[in-house]
């Protein structure tokens, strides 16, 4: 039975992609991502937040201020540099809370630098709910010094990384590899086309080891503990889901 793929892209980045397709169809999901580059130390926090119309009222961006106020690793750095990715643009009580926490930081002596980026405007038309309030508070964020802007292509991939399951990129890493080893035999000899492909599984073990001890290095600056934010953010939604 061949196995279900359907979920190697995680419905936090398809909260993402959907919002840019479908404009002011606005979906009830709401998603953020949320890095945090810590000092000078190259350390990077990385959490995921996500809210489905089953899980209550309450946005995903609301999860993700109570974090701010709950995760004690940022107490111990001094310099803040925090870049947000959110599906839509924050509503204005969002940014009151931003806010918030900011000044937050700062009065501990903090500095504290801010990007935030969305993919679709969220009630801004003249003919929504609460649009002035909405465009005053994204007016506001550029005023209190937040770089406010769209996601734009390379941010995709970034949001790709991030909200791709870690199983499915090992799986495609040993397969590549693979494929790559056989395809080097057949180039270099056409009758190893004939040749039975489970030998190449057994010879390109080790650079399938390889090339995963890369990605998962790669990966470390980029994604945070499963089993730490089970324990410690049973709110937080992980990109294995």
């Amino acid at each position: 039975m061949a196995e279900d793929h359907d979920h190697i892209i995680g419905k936090e980045f398809q909260a993402f992609w959907k919002a840019g397709l479908q404009g002011r169809d606005y979906l009830e999901e709401s998603a953020v991502v949320c890095y945090l580059d810590l000092d000078l130390e190259n350390t990077t926090l990385t959490r995921v937040f996500y809210r489905s119309p089953e899980q209550g009222s309450e946005r995903a961006e609301d999860d993700m201020i109570d974090w701010f106020y709950e995760e004690q690793l940022i107490q111990k750095f001094d310099i803040i540099d925090v870049k947000l990715y959110m599906n839509y643009s924050p509503l204005r009580l969002t940014v009151d809370g931003l806010q918030k926490v900011a000044n937050n930081l700062k009065d501990m002596g903090k500095e504290v630098k801010m990007t935030l980026k969305f993919v679709e405007l969220y009630q801004t038309g003249d003919d929504e709910e609460d649009a002035e309030e909405n465009r005053e508070g994204l007016r506001d964020l550029e005023k209190y010094g937040v770089l406010v802007d769209v996601v734009e292509a390379r941010d995709w991939m970034v949001l790709l990384q991030t909200l791709t399951q870690k199983a499915a990129k090992k799986k495609q890493a040993e397969v590549n590899e693979v494929s790559r080893d056989h395809l080097r035999h057949i180039l270099k000899d056409p009758r190893h086309q004939e040749t039975s492909t489970d030998s190449f599984y057994m010879t390109s073990e080790a650079a399938s080891m390889t090339d995963l001890k890369v990605m998962a290095e790669a990966e470390m600056m980029t994604e945070p503990c499963e089993e730490e934010e089970k324990e410690k953010h049973s709110s937080s939604s992980d990109d294995d889901d």
